[in-house]
């Protein structure tokens, strides 16, 4: 089809998204020591994406794991992430057992977190938070098992509870 005389050729795409739980309920907690904390273990059938549309990949224009959580301070006092040391609280993923890499979004290119993310003014605070990152070129297959951790977690004060509720977020081609 051609634009309005302009000579050159447009074609339409259609797409269609689909969220599909992976794993609801991932709880850590974090404290002043840092230590990996596997939200989602590895190479675990827990890990698979549920209720999928497509039986394979061929239709698949792009593939996000969105991690939708909250941090919950039970110190008594302010508490937030302690990222001090540069490779703490870095989310990871995994896919079937493999080695872990840097997660990765336009804000947090490694999925490094920072020292005021999860800023908790008080005890009994719960601070809320969204990530989403492109995972398309770790996806191999609809089946894959997905690890999901945070590097050297460690918070500035011991019981920053962590709990995130794990997504992938698919965008078909039509």
């Amino acid at each position: 089809m051609t634009s309005s005389g302009r000579g050159y050729s447009t074609s339409l795409k259609a797409f269609f998204e689909q969220l599909c739980p992976v794993l609801m309920n991932c709880e850590q907690t974090l404290t002043t020591v840092a230590t990996d904390r596997d939200f989602i273990p590895t190479n675990v059938a827990d890990g698979i994406p549920t209720g999928l549309i497509a039986p394979s990949i061929n239709k698949l224009e792009k593939a996000y794991l969105l991690l939708i959580g909250r941090a919950v301070n039970t110190f008594a006092g302010q508490n937030n992430l302690d990222c001090t040391v540069a490779e703490n609280n870095q989310w990871q993923i995994n896919i079937d057992g493999g080695d872990y890499v840097d997660l990765q979004n336009d804000e947090k290119e490694d999925g490094q977190m920072l020292d005021t993310d999860w800023e908790c003014y008080a005890q009994g605070i719960i601070h809320p938070f969204t990530l989403m990152f492109d995972i398309t070129d770790h996806i191999t297959a609809l089946t894959n098992r997905i690890g999901l951790m945070l590097e050297d977690a460690r918070s500035r004060q011991n019981n920053l509870i962590v709990t995130v509720d794990v997504y992938a977020k698919y965008v078909w081609r039509l």
